[in-house]
C-alpha cells in the first residue's frame, strides 16, 4: 500500500540538512525539535521501504548509499532531484536505531497535522506530498497511535481528559506517548505540558501519575467510568496523593458499589482527615528532638515555625504527611523512632509541600534538592580546600 502524506503548504528543503530546524506555520506545533522527519526517513529506508517528496511540482528521491568511516561501511542518507543531482543528509540508517515503523509515522502524521494537511491510501493533489511504501501495517492501527478525531472526552480539566473507550496507551496533545502493560477501561489524553525524551514517550511516570489523578482535587465531578477503572488506578495510585481532595471527587463517588481499592482508600483518608485531629501529648525527649529538627529544617524552609506541626496518629500508614485541608504538617509518633535524622527529612519533605508547592515524584522536587545538596557540597569543598592552605 503507498501512503500519501500531504499538506497545503510548500515545504522548505533546508529542514532536512539542518539538524534542530523547525519552522512549523502552526504557533503552538506539535513536532518542536527539528530531527522528526529525518528520523522517520531514516527508519523507513533502514526497514527496506521507499519516500519520496513530490514539492511545488518537483520530485525528490531518498535512498541509502554506502561511506566508510575507520574501515567501517555505513548506509548514509542520500536525497535525489529529478535531474540526478544528489545531496546527502547528516544522518545514516542508524539513525534512531531504536525507534520503530510506528514512530516514523507518527512523526509524518504529526508534521501533517500542523501543517494543517492529512494522510490517505489514495493518490491526492497538494503542494507538498511525501509519498511512502512500507508502513501499510502502521497505517491499518492509525488510531491507536492518534485519538481519533471528533471524540468527545468524559471527564477534562487543565491537566488531563479521558475518552470512555478502552486502551492500554497514554496520550499527550492526542498522539501516544507511552504504551501500559495491563489495560484501561478508560483513555487518558495530557493536556498539561509534559516532558518527553528523544523518541517522543514519556520522561517520567511520576509526572504523569500525578497528572492522571488529578481528578480526586479538580473541584467538579468525576464521571464513574474513571472512577471504577481499575488498570487506572493500578497505575496512578491516587492513593499516594497528598493533594486536597475536592467534595465534588467525594460526591462522584456516591452511590458506586465497584469503586476500587485505590478509590476507597482516598475516601478513608477524607473521612480521617475531616474528623478532628487528636494531638498527642509528646515527651520530653520528643520534644526536644522535635525543637532541633525545625531549627534544621529552617535552614531550608524559613518559613518552618513549631505551630505548623502536630503529633497525632496519622490517618496514612506513614510518618508524617501535610494534610493540605488544614494546611498543616502531621507527625506521626512512629516519626520519632528512628531518630533525628530521620524526624527531621519527614518534616522538611512536608514543609516543602506546604511552603513550596513540591509534590512527591516530581521534577521539581529532585531538582531543588539537589541543586541544595551541591551547593552544601560545594560550600564544604571550599572550607576544606581553606582549611589545607591555613595548614601549610
Amino acid at each position: 500500500m503507498t501512503l500519501y502524506f500531504h499538506s497545503p503548504n510548500a515545504f522548505p528543503l533546508d529542514v532536512l540538512f539542518i539538524q534542530g530546524l523547525s519552522a512549523k506555520v502552526t504557533d503552538s506545533p506539535i513536532g518542536r525539535f527539528g530531527t522528526g522527519l529525518k528520523y522517520a526517513i531514516a527508519v523507513i529506508l533502514r526497514q527496506g521501504g521507499s519516500i519520496q517528496l513530490l514539492s511545488e511540482g518537483k520530485t525528490y528521491d531518498f535512498f541509502l548509499d554506502s561511506i566508510f568511516v575507520r574501515d567501517r561501511e555505513f548506509k548514509q542518507v542520500f536525497m535525489k532531484d529529478e535531474t540526478g543531482e544528489r545531496r546527502s543528509l547528516p544522518i545514516t540508517s542508524e539513525y534512531g536505531k531504536d525507534w520503530q515503523p510506528w514512530q516514523a509515522y507518527r512523526e509524518l502524521f504529526s508534521n501533517c497535522l500542523d501543517e494543517k494537511g492529512d494522510v490517505s491510501n489514495i493518490p491526492v493533489v497538494a503542494r507538498t506530498i511525501f509519498v511512502v511504501e512500507g508502513l501499510d501495517e502502521i497505517y491499518d492501527s492509525h488510531d491507536t497511535i492518534f485519538l481519533p478525531k471528533n471524540q468527545t472526552p468524559i471527564y477534562r480539566n487543565s491537566q488531563v481528559e479521558y475518552y470512555d473507550k478502552p486502551s492500554n496507551n497514554l496520550y499527550f496533545k492526542g498522539i501516544r506517548v507511552a504504551s501500559l502493560e495491563k489495560p484501561m477501561n478508560t483513555t487518558p489524553n495530557f493536556l498539561a505540558s509534559i516532558s518527553l525524551t528523544e523518541d517522543r514517550t514519556l520522561a517520567s511516570e511520576g509526572i504523569a501519575r500525578i497528572y492522571l489523578r488529578s481528578f480526586i482535587s479538580a473541584p467538579q465531578p468525576v464521571p464513574s467510568p474513571v472512577l471504577t477503572d481499575e488498570g487506572l488506578m493500578e497505575y496512578c495510585r491516587p492513593e499516594l496523593s497528598s493533594d486536597t481532595i475536592s467534595i465534588e471527587f467525594v460526591n462522584s463517588c456516591k452511590g458506586i458499589g465497584n469503586l476500587p481499592d485505590e478509590i476507597l482508600a482516598v475516601l478513608a483518608r477524607y473521612k480521617k482527615l475531616n474528623t478532628s485531629v487528636e494531638v498527642k501529648e509528646t515527651s520530653y525527649l520528643e520534644k526536644s528532638m522535635l525543637i532541633e529538627a525545625v531549627k534544621i529544617a529552617k535552614q531550608l524552609v524559613p518559613e518552618l515555625n513549631e505551630s505548623d506541626i502536630f503529633v497525632s496518629a496519622t490517618p496514612l500508614k506513614c510518618k508524617g504527611f501535610y494534610d493540605s485541608n488544614r494546611n498543616q504538617i502531621i507527625i506521626s509518633p512512629d516519626g520519632f523512632e528512628e531518630g533525628m535524622n530521620d524526624l527531621t527529612a519527614t518534616i522538611i519533605e512536608e514543609a516543602l509541600h506546604k511552603y513550596r508547592g513540591f509534590r512527591d515524584e516530581t521534577r521539581q522536587f529532585q531538582d531543588f534538592l539537589l541543586r541544595r545538596l551541591t551547593n552544601e557540597l560545594i560550600r564544604r569543598r571550599k572550607y576544606d580546600s581553606l582549611t589545607s592552605l591555613s595548614s601549610l
